[in-house]
């Protein structure tokens, strides 16, 4: 099981093939996966995200999560704070891009959509996270972006704690991904109800909104990534 998982991991990174036979055959297994782990990790911050990648996070983003509204199951162009920007609300997070959402279909009467003003807070002590660390920290550690990881459900593996809250690893990649800029980004989180507060997070490209989830560490057998 140990030899599938290296030959598995072996097929994304670039290990030399002579280190790794020396670390197989000196029996330095747990080495050997700590290493492959810093390999996809560092392999993961070189991946800049482009106009392509986000358009791709735009036209998934709904697929992660059913909704029987309406408002959750397609963009729509809103105005908040002066400014335009195309929204995506599936119920657990948010997120508004100031790019377009080429031909994807529009909800067409925003006087009906939601009120998204009132759920974007830029509440509490202002900090800069790099939030592609945070997903390359989990993707060193076996995380993928699949339906498990964001919908509502136990069946996630990957979260992060942040400020005395708990987020879905899975959660975070599919609304952030669609205002990716591979830079830091600020965030936000209010002082009150930490635990069920959402983080509101902002960069060049847009805004996300993500809300936490109650976590029992009896109850969920999750791997936790600390953020500071």
């Amino acid at each position: 099981m140990l030899l599938a998982f290296i030959i598995g991991k072996m097929e994304d990174v670039r290990i030399q093939n002579t280190k790794i036979l020396e670390m197989l055959n000196n029996g330095k297994i747990e080495e050997l996966k700590t290493l492959i782990r810093e390999e996809i990790f560092k392999d993961e911050l070189k991946r800049k995200p482009g106009a392509r990648q986000r358009y791709a996070a735009m036209k998934k983003y709904f697929s992660y999560i059913k909704s029987v509204n309406p408002a959750c199951t397609m963009p729509c162009i809103i105005d908040l704070k002066r400014e335009k920007y195309t929204s995506f609300i599936n119920g657990y997070s948010i997120a508004l891009t100031k790019e377009s959402s080429g031909e994807m279909k529009l909800f067409e009467n925003p006087d009906k959509y939601l009120n998204v003003e009132k759920m974007v807070m830029f509440e509490g002590e202002e900090k800069e996270i790099d939030f592609n660390a945070i997903i390359a920290d989990a993707k060193s550690k076996g995380y993928k972006l699949k339906k498990s990881e964001v919908e509502q459900g136990e069946d996630f593996k990957y979260a992060f704690h942040y400020d005395d809250a708990y987020f879905k690893i899975g959660l975070l990649d599919s609304t952030y991904s669609i205002i990716n800029d591979g830079e830091k980004a600020i965030v936000w989180h209010p002082e009150n109800n930490k635990r069920v507060s959402p983080i509101t997070i902002k960069n060049s490209f847009g805004i996300c909104v993500v809300l936490p989830f109650n976590y029992d560490k009896e109850k969920h057998n999750v791997t936790v990534i600390e953020v500071e």
